[in-house]
């Protein structure tokens, strides 16, 4: 219903985020209150995919352009301190990637995305590190229509693991930090997304913050550094289609 009132009231793309069902495996079971219902984790992840696939499925529906799997936690993977929840790297994300998979699979929805972000915790900053380089080869086993990744801060490695993905998937491209006062310049931006170019065609790449933006009970964004963020934004890919076109 919340996607129908979106499309009814704007005539821009829309967007719907839904959690993968690794994250709310990892978030929502517990080893000490959880195991009555569900003796293991493995069997309350399988107990999640019909759940969300019959989500993806009504958004489908809906008319809503993009639907977005947000998987932070799966994308945590790349810094080594952070332990597996299935023992092991390699199980974890054939875990991860067989689940989003199976909460996908038959949807006739016209974008498919998923979103791998930093566990950002806004002015204090992003809680994992190291480059994509440890899950990159499994994004290419998900069937999506794009990833959307965070580039904006050093930790993140090069953009040029981006060469990496396979050809038919599309880029939307973390281009703007959201997590410091730091005003990113539109120079700026399009440096970093011309970076970015010399690694994919232009034609795959869009433009986006990294993930952060919305308040919760932790700490406030003020709105105005947002609306500013989002500007400048705006005002790079207007300096790229002029000069790439």
């Amino acid at each position: 219903e919340e996607a129908k009132f979106l499309i009814e009231h704007t005539n821009r793309a829309t967007k719907v985020c839904v959690p993968s069902p690794y994250i709310l495996a990892k978030r929502l079971w517990d080893p000490d209150l959880s195991t009555k219902a569900y003796p293991t984790r493995e069997l309350f992840i399988d107990d999640l995919v019909p759940i969300i696939h019959q989500e993806i499925v009504a958004l489908s529906k809906s008319g809503v352009d993009v639907i977005q799997i947000d998987e932070p936690d799966m994308t945590s993977l790349l810094d080594p301190k952070n332990p597996p929840l299935y023992g092991s790297l390699e199980r974890d994300l054939d875990i991860a990637v067989a689940k989003i998979n199976e909460v996908v699979s038959g949807v006739n929805a016209p974008r498919i995305a998923m979103h791998g972000c930093r566990l950002n915790s806004l002015t204090r900053g992003w809680v994992w590190e190291g480059g994509y380089e440890r899950v990159i080869s499994t994004f290419n086993k998900i069937n999506v229509d794009q990833f959307v990744l965070e580039f904006s801060i050093p930790v993140a490695g090069s953009v040029s693991i981006l060469k990496q993905l396979r050809d038919d998937v599309l880029i939307g491209l973390g281009s703007v930090d959201p997590r410091t006062e730091v005003l990113d310049t539109p120079e700026t931006i399009v440096v970093r997304v011309e970076e970015a170019m010399r690694y994919v065609d232009k034609e795959r790449l869009s433009l986006n913050p990294d993930c952060g933006f919305a308040p919760d009970i932790r700490h406030q964004v003020p709105l105005d550094e947002c609306f500013a963020k989002m500007k400048n934004l705006a005002k790079a890919s207007e300096i790229l289609r002029n000069k790439h076109g």
